[in-house]
């Protein structure tokens, strides 16, 4: 799963919740780009499933009919689909959008066997189990992706320049470099 947002400015919330600890708060990035840019830079032949989140409130997920709980119910991916795509209304902020693809189907491992039991209900479930593979690698374009980048409001002024080596070094031109004016003073008028 790669999670993107369609908010057209920033958020402290947002900058915070991908970036866990602090210290790595002074090196972080956010990658601007469009849906149709996202789909042309993936290089691999691969299933992708690109699709908005939907946000709900308690209620209307209790208000199911038997019928719409049987499609959901119709096998391990789509029950995984929803499981990841349906999220409760007071994340609705987020306005997120998410690119996966899986290899369950192909590719079983015993971590995924046993987790999809567990969730069907299986109390045996290990989660101190190590899983069988990091993550799922997917080539992409990154000069077709990458239409800006936005700096950090945590970090120093020097990391814009290591931004432009780097982006130098991978030879990806024409990407727009600022940094986040997220703290930036408000300026207040006496009137």
């Amino acid at each position: 799963i790669s999670c993107w947002t369609e908010r057209d400015y920033e958020s402290e919330q947002m900058w915070k919740s991908y970036i866990e600890k602090e210290e790595d708060r002074k090196t972080a990035i956010a990658i601007k780009t469009t849906v149709g840019d996202l789909k042309k830079s993936l290089k691999s032949s691969g299933l992708f499933d690109l699709a908005r989140v939907q946000y709900f409130d308690s209620k209307t997920l209790l208000q199911k009919t038997k019928e719409e709980y049987f499609r959901i119910l119709q096998g391990v991916y789509p029950l995984v689909r929803y499981m990841l795509l349906n999220k409760r209304d007071c994340f609705k902020d987020d306005k997120e959008i998410r690119l996966m693809t899986d290899n369950l189907m192909q590719n079983r491992t015993q971590w995924e066997k046993t987790s999809i039991l567990s969730f069907c209900g299986d109390s045996d479930f290990d989660y101190e189990q190590p899983l069988e593979f990091e993550a799922m690698k997917i080539p992409i374009d990154l000069q077709i992706l990458i239409k800006e980048i936005r700096i950090s409001p945590w970090a120093d002024s020097n990391f814009i320049d290591k931004i432009k080596e780097l982006l130098e070094f991978q030879k990806i031109k024409g990407v727009q470099i600022e940094k986040s004016i997220l703290f930036i003073d408000e300026i207040y008028v006496d009137l």
